[in-house]
Parts: C-alpha cells; sequence; structure tokens
C-alpha cells in the first residue's frame, strides 16, 4: 500500500493490514474497536455505554482484568440473545483481554462483511486514531502548553472533539506549524478517543 491508498482507500481491512501489530499499539486497536462499538450500539443505552467506558478505561489502564472480564461476560450473554448482535460481537472483542492485531482485523471483517455502517466511515476512525503510518510526526513537546493540553483532555474525557478547531489555534499558538497536525484538526473528523493527535498531545501512546 502506498500513502495515497492509505489516505483515499474506503476498505477497511487493507488499512488494518497495514498496521504494525507492536505491543505499544494494543490500546489504539482497543479503542478502535469501542468506537465501533459506539456505532453500532444503542446510544440511550446506558448500561451498554458503561461496559464500552470500562473497555476503554482499561485500555489506559483505569480498571482491572476482573471488571474487564466480568463485562466480557454480559456482552457475550447478551450476544447469545441475538439483540444487537453485532454491536455486542464488537462489544465481547473490546473487552477481552488481549487486544491483539488478529482482534481488530476480524473485528473490522465482520463489521464490513455484515453491518450497515460505510466503508469509509470505518476507515476513518482507524486513519484518526492510527494517523498515517507512511508519515510519523515528530512532536515537540514545546506544543504541549497548559492550554493545549486542558482541551485535548476535556475532549478525551467527555468524548466530545467539537473542540479539535479550538485545538489547533492552542498548538499554532505554541509554534506548530505542522500541516498534518493542523489539518487533522480542522478536518471533518470523525474524532474518538485514541485521536492520534489528541494522544500526542496527551503524551499517550
Amino acid at each position: 500500500m502506498t500513502e495515497a491508498e492509505w489516505n483515499t482507500s474506503t476498505v477497511p481491512q487493507l488499512l488494518v493490514e497495514n498496521l504494525s501489530d507492536e505491543i505499544r499499539h494494543a490500546r489504539k486497536r482497543r479503542l478502535c474497536i469501542c468506537a465501533y462499538s459506539r456505532l453500532l450500539l444503542p446510544r440511550n443505552a446506558t448500561d451498554v455505554l458503561q461496559w464500552i467506558d470500562t473497555a476503554d478505561r482499561f485500555a489506559d489502564e483505569k480498571t482491572n482484568r476482573k471488571k474487564l472480564q466480568e463485562v466480557n461476560t454480559l456482552a457475550r450473554c447478551r450476544e447469545k440473545l441475538g439483540r444487537g448482535s453485532l454491536g455486542f460481537i464488537m462489544l465481547n472483542r473490546a473487552t477481552l483481554h488481549d487486544a491483539s492485531h488478529a482482534n481488530l482485523s476480524g473485528a473490522v471483517h465482520l463489521i464490513y462483511r455484515l453491518s450497515g455502517l460505510q466503508e469509509s466511515q470505518l476507515c476513518d476512525v482507524i486513519r484518526d486514531i492510527f494517523g498515517n503510518p507512511f508519515r510519523p510526526v515528530a512532536f515537540d513537546p514545546d506544543w504541549r502548553t497548559s492550554d493545549a493540553v486542558a482541551i485535548s483532555r476535556g475532549m478525551y474525557e467527555s468524548r466530545d472533539f467539537a473542540a479539535m478547531p479550538i485545538l489547533a489555534d492552542a498548538l499554532q499558538d505554541a509554534g506548530c506549524e505542522n500541516a498534518d497536525i493542523l489539518d487533522h484538526c480542522r478536518g471533518p473528523g470523525p474524532h474518538v478517543r485514541g485521536c492520534w493527535v489528541v494522544d500526542q498531545v496527551l503524551g499517550k501512546a
């Protein structure tokens, strides 16, 4: 795959195949599957959203494996009842202890085949989380100002990324002129927890 193909592909499976299987990417793989779970499951199902929150927190090492296993069991039971089954299959994968490359690849394959989500939407989530593997960005610590960190933390915790253009302004005020970063912040999105720019500002892997 070329960089141009990475930026324009609407086949999520191809994007996943070009991601490395580094252990440090396990968090991002889990957050990617969590994002897909949120797209597939009802937004008014408070209990279910809390289950996805558990997977999110585990990705950030803010909850333990026992709690993750409890949610995984609940997701598998709900999946067997056939209620929003694909969404619960994704939640099942998001709450597995091992967020492997194969786990993400299998999740994307199922969604691509069985869901009504647009392929471009699935690809945009991958690109938002993993960035461009053909053009890694060297993030200058001087750009990590108190304003940039506060804006990023607020978006990360609330999962409301409407302030991305404001983050671009804060980074530019700090001296950042990197077009990849600024264009991503000011672009149409979508942005989800794990967004590569927000992660850079917050110092997350």
